[in-house]
């Protein structure tokens, strides 16, 4: 159970690392960045594919996280 914890726990950490890096990333880079971009329907576009990517990291970094947080409820609850 020890090795199988600690696998289930590294993940939990690096799935919160990505979800939340990715949030950072899009926040203090993305749309400073695209504030700047004219004309405003490029800017829409591209904050839109930007977000689009995202969202597959960001729901699947969520989805890590509920399995892992339910596993380490289960080995240490």
């Amino acid at each position: 159970m020890g090795a199988l914890y600690f696998l289930n726990v590294t993940l939990h950490v690096l799935a919160a690392l990505l979800w939340l890096g990715g949030m950072f990333f899009v926040a203090l880079v993305g749309a400073p960045l695209l504030r700047g971009v004219e004309p405003p329907q490029l800017r829409q576009r591209l904050f839109h594919q930007l977000g689009s990517r995202f969202r597959t990291v960001g729901w699947a970094s969520i989805a890590v996280l509920l399995a892992t947080g339910t596993m380490n409820l289960y080995f240490k609850g």
